[in-house]
Protein backbone atom coordinates (compact mmCIF):
# COMPACT_ATOMS: atom_id res chain seq x y z
CA UNK A 1 0.00 0.00 0.00
CA UNK A 2 1.16 3.73 -0.95
CA UNK A 3 0.21 6.53 -0.32
CA UNK A 4 -0.97 7.18 -3.71
CA UNK A 5 -3.69 4.13 -2.76
CA UNK A 6 -4.72 5.42 0.46
CA UNK A 7 -5.42 8.86 -1.09
CA UNK A 8 -7.88 7.16 -3.61
CA UNK A 9 -9.83 4.84 -0.93
CA UNK A 10 -10.29 8.27 1.19
CA UNK A 11 -12.22 9.84 -1.51
CA UNK A 12 -15.23 7.09 -1.47
CA UNK A 13 -16.46 9.05 1.85
CA UNK A 14 -18.48 11.78 1.38
CA UNK A 15 -16.20 14.20 3.40
CA UNK A 16 -18.19 17.22 3.10
CA UNK A 17 -21.02 15.48 5.05
CA UNK A 18 -18.92 14.90 8.14
CA UNK A 19 -18.42 18.18 11.08
CA UNK A 20 -14.83 19.57 12.05
CA UNK A 21 -14.38 22.62 13.62
CA UNK A 22 -16.51 25.72 12.00
CA UNK A 23 -17.38 23.77 9.19
CA UNK A 24 -16.97 19.71 7.39
CA UNK A 25 -14.45 17.85 6.31
CA UNK A 26 -14.47 18.32 2.66
CA UNK A 27 -10.66 19.09 2.39
CA UNK A 28 -9.48 15.93 3.65
CA UNK A 29 -8.67 13.62 0.40
CA UNK A 30 -6.64 16.68 -1.11
CA UNK A 31 -4.88 17.52 1.72
CA UNK A 32 -4.21 14.17 3.75
CA UNK A 33 -0.66 13.32 1.80
CA UNK A 34 0.98 16.66 3.30
CA UNK A 35 0.81 15.02 6.53
CA UNK A 36 3.64 13.22 5.62
CA UNK A 37 5.34 14.87 2.89
CA UNK A 38 9.24 15.40 3.02
CA UNK A 39 8.75 18.97 3.94
CA UNK A 40 9.01 19.72 7.59
CA UNK A 41 7.08 23.10 7.62
CA UNK A 42 4.19 21.70 5.23
CA UNK A 43 3.53 18.64 7.82
CA UNK A 44 3.26 20.48 10.79
CA UNK A 45 0.88 23.31 8.96
CA UNK A 46 -0.96 20.50 7.81
CA UNK A 47 -0.90 18.81 11.62
CA UNK A 48 -2.15 22.27 13.12
CA UNK A 49 -4.93 22.45 9.97
CA UNK A 50 -6.44 18.47 11.10
CA UNK A 51 -5.75 19.03 14.87
CA UNK A 52 -7.54 22.64 14.87
CA UNK A 53 -10.54 20.91 13.22
CA UNK A 54 -11.58 17.54 13.45
CA UNK A 55 -10.02 17.88 17.07
CA UNK A 56 -9.71 20.72 19.09
CA UNK A 57 -8.05 21.09 22.70
CA UNK A 58 -9.21 17.20 22.67
CA UNK A 59 -13.06 17.74 21.71
CA UNK A 60 -13.79 15.82 19.00
CA UNK A 61 -15.75 16.36 15.77
CA UNK A 62 -17.19 12.88 14.11
CA UNK A 63 -14.51 13.80 10.81
CA UNK A 64 -11.74 12.79 13.28
CA UNK A 65 -13.20 9.09 13.43
CA UNK A 66 -13.71 8.16 9.64
CA UNK A 67 -10.04 9.37 9.29
CA UNK A 68 -8.37 6.83 12.03
CA UNK A 69 -8.07 4.26 9.57
CA UNK A 70 -6.56 5.91 7.17
CA UNK A 71 -4.23 7.52 9.50
CA UNK A 72 -3.18 3.79 10.73
CA UNK A 73 -2.71 2.81 7.01
CA UNK A 74 -0.45 5.75 6.35
CA UNK A 75 1.86 4.20 9.45
CA UNK A 76 1.57 1.01 7.27
CA UNK A 77 3.02 2.25 3.97
CA UNK A 78 5.79 1.51 1.74
CA UNK A 79 6.94 5.30 0.17
CA UNK A 80 6.10 6.87 3.72
CA UNK A 81 9.21 8.51 5.67
CA UNK A 82 7.78 10.59 7.82
CA UNK A 83 5.22 9.70 10.51
CA UNK A 84 5.81 12.00 13.67
CA UNK A 85 2.80 14.03 12.76
CA UNK A 86 0.66 11.00 12.12
CA UNK A 87 1.50 9.18 15.35
CA UNK A 88 0.97 12.88 17.05
CA UNK A 89 -2.70 12.98 15.24
CA UNK A 90 -3.65 9.34 16.72
CA UNK A 91 -2.83 9.96 20.05
CA UNK A 92 -4.89 13.22 20.36
CA UNK A 93 -8.11 11.47 18.90
CA UNK A 94 -7.31 8.39 20.98
CA UNK A 95 -7.41 10.34 23.95
CA UNK A 96 -10.01 13.05 22.98
CA UNK A 97 -13.36 13.63 24.76
CA UNK A 98 -16.66 14.70 23.33
CA UNK A 99 -20.62 14.51 24.86
CA UNK A 100 -21.54 10.69 25.52
CA UNK A 101 -24.70 11.51 23.30
CA UNK A 102 -22.57 12.48 20.66
CA UNK A 103 -22.89 9.51 18.53
CA UNK A 104 -21.41 8.05 15.15
CA UNK A 105 -23.20 5.88 12.85
CA UNK A 106 -21.23 3.77 10.71
CA UNK A 107 -20.83 0.90 8.20
CA UNK A 108 -17.69 -0.64 7.65
CA UNK A 109 -15.60 -1.40 4.32
CA UNK A 110 -12.73 -4.20 4.61
CA UNK A 111 -11.00 -3.83 1.39
CA UNK A 112 -8.05 -3.00 0.50
CA UNK A 113 -8.39 -2.44 4.86
CA UNK A 114 -10.66 -1.91 7.04
CA UNK A 115 -12.20 1.29 7.09
CA UNK A 116 -15.59 3.45 8.07
CA UNK A 117 -18.31 4.76 6.34
CA UNK A 118 -21.14 7.17 7.53
CA UNK A 119 -24.32 5.11 7.38
CA UNK A 120 -27.55 6.14 8.99
CA UNK A 121 -28.58 2.26 9.42
CA UNK A 122 -25.05 1.55 10.89
CA UNK A 123 -23.83 0.59 13.94
CA UNK A 124 -24.33 3.50 16.77
CA UNK A 125 -21.62 4.13 19.08
CA UNK A 126 -20.82 6.97 21.28
CA UNK A 127 -17.86 9.06 19.21
CA UNK A 128 -15.42 9.05 21.99
CA UNK A 129 -15.63 5.41 22.78
CA UNK A 130 -15.90 5.21 18.73
CA UNK A 131 -12.23 6.75 18.20
CA UNK A 132 -10.41 5.01 21.29
CA UNK A 133 -11.63 1.74 19.59
CA UNK A 134 -11.10 2.65 15.89
CA UNK A 135 -7.34 3.87 17.82
CA UNK A 136 -6.30 0.81 19.53
CA UNK A 137 -7.06 -1.26 16.24
CA UNK A 138 -3.40 -0.29 14.94
CA UNK A 139 -2.43 -1.86 18.27
CA UNK A 140 0.06 -4.38 16.50
CA UNK A 141 1.44 -1.31 14.27
CA UNK A 142 2.32 0.64 17.38
CA UNK A 143 3.99 -2.15 19.02
CA UNK A 144 6.10 -3.08 16.03
CA UNK A 145 7.54 0.10 15.54
CA UNK A 146 8.26 0.15 19.25
CA UNK A 147 10.19 -3.01 18.70
CA UNK A 148 12.07 -1.28 15.32
CA UNK A 149 15.39 -0.72 16.38
CA UNK A 150 15.98 0.89 13.25
CA UNK A 151 13.05 3.39 13.33
CA UNK A 152 13.15 7.22 14.22
CA UNK A 153 9.54 7.10 15.74
CA UNK A 154 9.93 4.68 18.53
CA UNK A 155 9.36 7.14 21.13
CA UNK A 156 5.77 8.43 19.54
CA UNK A 157 4.63 5.26 19.10
CA UNK A 158 5.51 4.31 22.83
CA UNK A 159 3.67 7.28 24.07
CA UNK A 160 0.55 6.29 22.15
CA UNK A 161 0.79 3.06 23.50
CA UNK A 162 0.88 4.25 27.28
CA UNK A 163 -2.20 5.87 26.65
CA UNK A 164 -3.76 3.15 26.49
CA UNK A 165 -3.32 2.35 30.23
CA UNK A 166 -6.37 0.27 30.65
CA UNK A 167 -3.98 -2.69 29.08
CA UNK A 168 -1.12 -1.94 31.21
CA UNK A 169 -0.40 -5.88 31.99
CA UNK A 170 -0.14 -5.87 28.01
CA UNK A 171 1.92 -3.29 27.83
CA UNK A 172 4.02 -4.80 30.57
CA UNK A 173 4.77 -7.44 28.56
CA UNK A 174 5.59 -5.61 25.27
CA UNK A 175 8.33 -3.82 27.31
CA UNK A 176 9.77 -6.58 28.82
CA UNK A 177 10.64 -8.18 25.22
CA UNK A 178 12.05 -4.96 24.36
CA UNK A 179 14.28 -4.95 27.14
CA UNK A 180 15.52 -7.97 26.20
CA UNK A 181 17.38 -7.13 23.29
CA UNK A 182 17.14 -3.19 23.36
CA UNK A 183 20.78 -1.60 22.43
CA UNK A 184 19.78 2.04 22.19
CA UNK A 185 20.09 3.23 25.79
CA UNK A 186 18.47 6.21 25.66
CA UNK A 187 15.47 4.91 24.36
CA UNK A 188 16.24 1.68 26.93
CA UNK A 189 15.76 4.45 29.42
CA UNK A 190 12.30 6.06 27.92
CA UNK A 191 11.03 2.86 28.23
CA UNK A 192 11.87 1.79 31.86
CA UNK A 193 10.34 4.91 32.78
CA UNK A 194 7.08 4.01 31.43
CA UNK A 195 7.60 0.37 32.33
CA UNK A 196 8.13 1.21 36.44
CA UNK A 197 4.71 3.45 36.34
CA UNK A 198 3.45 0.43 34.93
CA UNK A 199 4.75 -1.29 37.36
CA UNK A 200 2.88 0.77 40.19
CA UNK A 201 0.03 0.60 38.60
CA UNK A 202 -0.48 -2.94 38.37
CA UNK A 203 1.01 -3.41 42.17
CA UNK A 204 -1.62 -0.68 43.62
CA UNK A 205 -4.52 -2.98 41.06
CA UNK A 206 -5.09 1.33 39.66
CA UNK A 207 -7.89 0.93 36.88
CA UNK A 208 -7.87 4.04 34.84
Amino acid sequence: MKINDIQEIIKKIEWKSLKKEGGTCEYVPETIAELVTNNQNDREKMYWKYDNNVVVQSYLYDGAFYLIPFLIEMLKADDIKEKKEVYNLLYEIGNGSAEFDKIVTYKTDSYPFEYYIPCENGVSLPLRIACRNAVLKGWNVYITEILNEKSLFRNNALELMFSFIEYKVIQKEVLEKLFEKEKDTEFYQVAKEYYDEIIELIEHDVEI
